[in-house]
């Protein structure tokens, strides 16, 4: 038995009216992950978009900062010029740029931020999650070509905000697997007799709480351990399922 729902129908069913799970049962896989992937995109473009907004915002703040207190500068031969008195030190919220022409930086200073990027002539050294990483510099190093390593940085960054979204829903649809390998073990003491392609059916519709719930907690940057939360969640669904066909 099924019904031709349409997607908001498929929403509020899959939340509200467990009873009327049976009638996704006849569809193929392919409409249920094609509503999991159309969920999925509609929910994380609210949190894929206040992610670009920020990363906008703080790329910005960067780039008006380099431009305004970084001096031009040249790299020649392992050695630094510029017109003005080395170190040069540019804090960028929980960031440090520092211009120098000693990779000798104190202690105290590198501890202070989180991330930490040292010029000298010689190297372009990088401190992150307390590792640093010091790496050749070229000639070409000058104050635009840092410019446009944070543009790249940036477009990296939106890259992955979007790669995360696919990797969601790749995520939600192992999830829906692995809870239809356990509906099946259900699915023979309660006597149901449901198929595989079936019990993943469910499982997949019964995604779309967890999916919302992740949206909003991205959106309001609350943290939680949502991928277990997903798989207790869509177990207790199933399980109230099956109490319901008894």
């Amino acid at each position: 038995m099924s019904k031709n729902y349409s997607f908001l129908q498929k929403l509020i069913v899959s939340i509200f009216c467990l009873k009327d799970y049976k009638h996704f049962l006849a569809p193929p896989i392919s409409k249920s992950i094609k509503y999991i992937l159309i969920l999925s995109m509609v929910m994380s473009s609210f949190s894929v978009i206040r992610s670009i907004n920020d990363l906008n915002i703080t790329f910005k703040e960067i780039n008006d900062k380099i431009d305004k207190e970084v001096p031009e500068f040249s790299i020649k031969d392992g050695k630094i010029y510029t017109d003005v008195k080395l170190p040069v030190i540019v804090e960028i919220k929980d960031e440090l740029i520092i211009i120098s022409d000693s990779d000798k930086i104190e202690d105290s200073i590198m501890s202070k931020y989180n991330s930490v990027m040292i010029i000298t002539g010689k190297a372009l050294i990088q401190k992150d999650s307390n590792q640093l990483k010091p790496r050749d510099i070229s000639n070409d190093f000058n104050k635009t070509f840092l410019i446009n390593t944070f543009k790249t940085a940036k477009y990296l960054a939106v890259f992955g905000v979007l790669a995360k979204t696919l990797i969601n829903v790749i995520i939600y649809i192992l999830i829906s697997l692995i809870i239809a390998l356990i509906g099946i073990v259900i699915n023979r003491k309660a006597k149901t007799y449901f198929s595989y392609s079936e019990l993943l059916n469910l499982s997949l519709y019964a995604m779309t709480l967890p999916i919302i719930v992740k949206s909003v907690s991205e959106i309001l940057y609350i943290r939680s351990n949502y991928y277990l939360c997903a798989v207790f969640y869509n177990y207790i669904n199933i399980l109230i399922w099956f109490h319901l066909c008894r």
